[in-house]
């Protein structure tokens, strides 16, 4: 028999994490509480401390750390990449290329 995980959505884990940060009861309080793990408890208010800074970012500023965080490639990829974007013939060598191979037929 196999015991489920529970999920927590994200306003009651902000909630939790707000409490803790407060200060006004342990970690063991709240985790009776709120019925939820002390360990689990720190995670969310240590990466609620952490993400604070990104609330008062501009939004142009998130969307650039965004399409950046999408567009990450494994280095090889990243190297096939440049590649690709350097050493694209130009279209006079790709003609004289496809017309010197039709000379030979």
């Amino acid at each position: 028999m196999s015991i489920q995980r529970k999920l927590h959505k994200p306003e009651f884990k902000a909630k939790v994490a707000i409490a803790a940060l407060r200060g006004d009861k342990t970690t063991s309080q709240l985790s009776s509480k709120f019925g939820v793990h002390s360990t689990m408890i720190s995670g969310w208010k240590r990466t609620l401390v952490e993400g604070a800074a990104s609330l008062f970012e501009t939004h142009q500023k998130r969307q650039v750390v965004n399409e950046s965080q999408n567009l990450s490639l494994p280095p090889r990829c990243q190297v096939l990449l440049l590649q690709s974007l350097v050493f694209v013939p130009s279209p006079e060598r790709e003609a004289n290329r496809l017309g010197s191979e039709r000379l030979r037929w």
